[in-house]
């Protein structure tokens, strides 16, 4: 059976594996020794196979080439060292990680996995291309990705991720220590198909899912039970300590319940997945090294202490910060209270009552509060993993740049193929399969700057002339007045006063509004056929106007 990989990883430029199970393989032993990949410490793929792979031609014209010149040779033709670097210097311990589908001629899924920066942007730390998301292959991409970051079983690493099966049995097979938060938003769509829908279920759901506390989480939960018991019991099966802050493990200063910052990178790379393999991944490391300049340029022109995103974030809980009461109780101890809501600040060990400092590393409304009593500044308090030095950590090692494909070195290996086309079940699908969260709307394009049809017979907006409801009621008194068939007379109108006063104010109501224009043009066809009909009828019973006058 034959698998494939294509991936451009942080340790690397792009490599390309091919096993083929019935094949011979080629025993490079003898060309590095081993425990070199341990020495050069480049990543999991920088094996001494791959380096004899890589390194041939440099290897037996200098027998003696040191393992210091060969990390060099290995670091300068495949410069993508520095994404991992960066991360493990100056980002967080929190990694997204997700796949999409590769959408030019050949077929396939992209899996990344994306980083949080000091300034809460997304940071591109490896992706690869396999044939089909499943079990096997995030466990590859796990094994690799684990073992260039130095996370061993994930002990202290967030992964935040969507609710693939074969990715969540991947996580808990090659990373069992690590916490694995899914992604509220995905929970959600899935808990719209279940048909739980309406605002009340979206209110309750996101409320409970963006508390910090249990006793909070508590509270909604009853009211959703109280609602539905069938709605409750499928939030407790999602196992909340997954999707809910108020579970979430503090210390990791991220409180993120959305897995959007890979859909971010996801969304950055849409116009390079239309094209094939190679010319994709080439596209995407320019785009990493690019964004990765332009970053270290943006971040050297910042006269702060704090990066600016969280710094407006301060500047946010410094407004609503007024409202609440700060009452001192010990050294560096207080107690914030606003009506009945009360917490517990400690300003040394940097805790709130209510988690959110310990959750995100930023002080929280109630500790700028007990902060600004002390005529204190918010920001020294702000975790060190949201300064700019940190910023400038992450950005330090650029991406080498490298010559083009016309210039590429020859290479003794398998040349790259791209998977086999998987025919699904079924007829094509040619329309993008929506979200249950998007809006379906008969309109779905937008008609700003267009012009509204109007009625023609009353010149309002929203209906034509056809479904007026003014023609429609002159119809209906049409239809109750006796029509002649054949020879036969009408039935004589009884001549009552009510009558011809109900006749005369339609009469004149319709003359005075074409008179005097207030309705412009207004032919109602019913009522004025009805009129004429019975002008003669009733001229002998009319009054003059000119003798009134």
């Amino acid at each position: 059976m034959e698998q494939w990989y294509v991936h451009a990883h942080a340790c690397m430029g792009m490599e390309a594996s091919w096993n083929d199970s019935m094949g011979a393989k080629t025993d490079y032993d003898q060309l590095a020794p081993s425990g070199i990949e341990d020495r050069m410490n480049l990543g999991a793929l920088v094996t001494y196979k791959w380096i004899g792979k890589m390194l041939l031609n440099d290897i037996l014209e200098r027998p003696r080439f040191s393992y210091r010149k060969m990390k060099e040779e290995v670091r300068k033709r495949f410069g993508l060292k520095g994404v991992k670097d960066g991360w493990i210097e100056g980002c967080r311990r929190v990694i997204g990680i997700d796949g999409c589908f590769l959408k030019g001629i050949c077929r396939g899924e992209l899996l990344s996995a994306v980083g949080r920066d000091a300034n809460n942007q997304m940071y591109p730390l490896a992706w690869a291309v396999v044939a089909v998301e499943n079990k096997e292959t995030w466990k590859w991409f796990l094994d690799n990705l684990l073992e260039d970051i130095k996370m061993g079983d994930g002990t202290g690493l967030t992964i935040i991720s969507d609710q693939h099966k074969g990715l969540v049995e991947a996580v808990k097979e090659r990373a069992p220590s690590c916490e694995h938060r899914q992604c509220a938003r995905h929970i959600f769509a899935n808990f719209k198909k279940k048909g739980f829908t309406g605002v009340e279920h979206r209110r309750l759901f996101w409320r409970a899912a963006k508390v910090t506390t249990e006793p909070s989480f508590s509270s909604y939960m009853r009211e959703i039970c109280a609602m539905s018991v069938e709605v409750y019991d499928h939030l407790i099966e999602r196992d909340p300590n997954t999707w809910c802050r108020a579970f979430f493990e503090p210390e990791r200063c991220c409180d993120a319940v959305e897995n959007g910052i890979s859909e971010s990178f996801n969304a950055s790379i849409v116009e390079a997945r239309k094209k094939p393999i190679i010319t994709m991944l080439e596209e995407i490391r320019v785009y990493v090294m690019e964004r990765m300049y332009n970053q270290t340029v943006k971040g050297n022109k910042w006269d702060l202490e704090i990066c600016p995103s969280i710094r407006k974030k301060i500047e946010t809980m410094k407004e609503q910060q007024r409202y609440w009461d700060v009452i001192p109780s010990g050294d560096q101890q207080y107690e914030v209270k606003f009506s009945h809501e009360v917490y517990a600040v400690h300003l040394e060990h940097h805790t709130c009552g209510c988690r959110s400092w310990q959750l995100t590393g930023i002080p929280c409304v109630h500790a700028v509060a007990a902060i600004l009593f002390l005529n204190g500044n918010p920001e020294d308090y702000v975790a060190v993993w949201y300064t700019t030095s940190m910023f400038g950590s992450c950005y330090r090692y650029p991406i080498k740049p490298i010559n083009g494909p016309d210039m590429w070195p020859t290479v003794d290996c398998n040349p790259i193929l791209p998977p086999r086309r998987r025919r699904m079940p079924g007829r094509p699908k040619v329309n993008r399969r929506k979200c249950p969260t998007e809006k379906v709307g008969k309109h779905s394009v937008s008609k700003k700057g267009t012009s509204i049809p109007r009625c023609g017979i009353c010149h309002q907006e929203g209906h034509n002339k056809r479904r007026c409801p003014l023609l429609n009621q002159a119809n209906a008194h049409v239809d109750e007045e006796p029509v002649a068939v054949g020879n036969e007379e009408p039935e004589a109108v009884a001549d009552d006063a009510n009558d011809h006063v109900y006749e005369e104010q339609v009469y004149d109501e319709h003359m005075i509004r074409n008179f005097n224009g207030v309705i412009r043009h207004y032919p109602i066809i019913g009522i004025f056929e009805f009129g004429m009909r019975d002008k003669r009828r009733n001229m002998l019973t009319k009054p003059n106007r000119t003798e009134t006058r």
